[in-house]
């Protein structure tokens, strides 16, 4: 039975996609456990993200 490559790369980007949800809401939910507020994951997310190395 043949299977078209559209449906491998859809099959290995929605895997993907899945994976990565699931790994944000654990960082999430981390957070949340250690106490860091909702309103500043957003602040400390960018300040790692531009922090200069």
């Amino acid at each position: 039975m043949a299977i078209s490559r559209a449906s491998v790369l859809t099959g290995h980007v929605l895997g993907n996609v899945i994976q990565t949800m699931i790994s944000l809401v654990l960082v999430i939910g981390v957070a949340l456990a250690r106490g860091v507020g909702l309103g500043a994951l957003g602040y400390l997310w960018a300040r790692s993200a531009f922090a200069k190395q």
